[in-house]
């Protein structure tokens, strides 16, 4: 995590949110896991957030990307937007778990820069979602290298009818 451009992105994080432009966001996928473990190589950066519905029900990102325009990013590589040489992508929550592991996010604080951050029960549960080969992989290393609480754990996965898919993978 001593990478300078990404503690500028977690800067420009911690100033959207004081602009008001985030309120509720977290970060997943691989960067979240590195929170947990040991770096690894990654292309990019998912940051979840709550975004109120528009009144027909519609998820409205715009007002991030003027943010980060008018801040001097604007180029797109695929959907992810490239900020200080990495590829952001910014992901609105929807109901169920992903919001529940935004609203539940763990804080840390790196160079007094407060980065909100999914804690490893709820990537655990994420990638049991997705069932992605490279999420199990995620997995794998949560579990080797980070102290999870497993009736938090266990309570997640129930919750979101994911358990099944645990004791498969620890049969295997």
């Amino acid at each position: 995590m001593k990478q300078p451009s990404l503690l500028k992105i977690f800067k420009l994080l911690e100033q959207m949110e004081k602009e008001g432009i985030l309120s509720q966001w977290a970060i997943g996928g691989s960067i979240g896991v590195m929170f947990y473990t040991e770096p690894y190589l990654t292309k990019d950066i998912d940051i979840f957030l709550y975004v109120k519905p528009t009144r027909t029900g519609l998820i409205d990102m715009g007002f991030i990307y003027d943010c980060l325009r008018d801040k001097g990013y604007s180029k797109f590589k695929g959907q992810s937007i490239i900020v200080k040489d990495w590829l952001v992508d910014f992901i609105p929550t929807k109901e169920g778990l992903i919001d529940e592991a935004v609203f539940k996010s763990n804080i840390f604080k790196i160079n007094n820069i407060k980065i909100n951050v999914m804690s490893p029960e709820y990537l655990i549960a994420l990638a049991f979602e997705s069932g992605r080969k490279q999420d199990y992989a995620k997995v794998e290393k949560i579990l080797q290298q980070s102290n999870i609480n497993k009736k938090k754990l266990t309570r997640i996965l129930k919750k979101f009818g994911l358990y099944e898919k645990w004791e498969t993978y620890e049969q295997v």
